[in-house]
């Protein structure tokens, strides 16, 4: 699953991606129709991520920051 959301926006997105737009894709891929369980709750995909040092390290370089 995170190779294919990966390939969907490699070079579309930087690493700026913002939380709300990563997890509609996240969802849209986890429906019974694609193999996800139904019924079984989806994780916190922000635990992934690590947002701290993402916009630690944007600021450096003066990127825009996410929340």
């Amino acid at each position: 699953m995170a190779e294919g959301i990966y390939k969907q926006v490699a070079n579309a997105y930087g690493p700026e991606m913002p939380n709300d737009l990563l997890m509609e894709l996240f969802q849209s891929r986890t429906t019974p129709e694609l193999g996800w369980p139904a019924g079984k709750p989806l994780p916190d995909i922000e635990q992934f991520v690590a947002r701290d040092l993402l916009n630690e390290v944007l600021k450096e370089v003066g990127r825009k920051v996410t929340k």
